[in-house]
């Protein structure tokens, strides 16, 4: 689950401020309280999406949400990273929150 939590923190990072907006908008509409997701930054998010959904189903939401949001791009580089067994792909990249 660990390695899950850190793709999700890593793909969020990517998100501009605006489009991290709207995706915390989408947690709202998916029952995660508007309350905790107000002040919430990437790495809060994370661990509230976490204890909603546990590690399978907050990758799973995860790629909804981008798909909603028009981030297919997105979408496309946690579904391979799923897929790395090694978590090599987003090895060595700088988390920004």
């Amino acid at each position: 689950d660990t390695l899950e939590y850190r793709n999700i923190l890593f793909y969020n990072t990517q998100l501009k401020d605006d489009e991290f907006k709207k995706f915390k908008w989408f947690l709202k509409q998916d029952d995660i309280s508007a309350a905790q997701l107000e002040k919430a930054d990437r790495q809060d998010t994370v661990d509230l999406m976490a204890q909603k959904y546990g590690g399978t189903g907050a990758m799973k939401e995860t790629m909804t949400v981008l798909e909603k949001i028009s981030r297919n791009d997105l979408v496309q580089g946690l579904q391979n990273s799923s897929q790395d067994p090694k978590g090599k792909l987003g090895e060595g990249k700088d988390l920004k929150t």
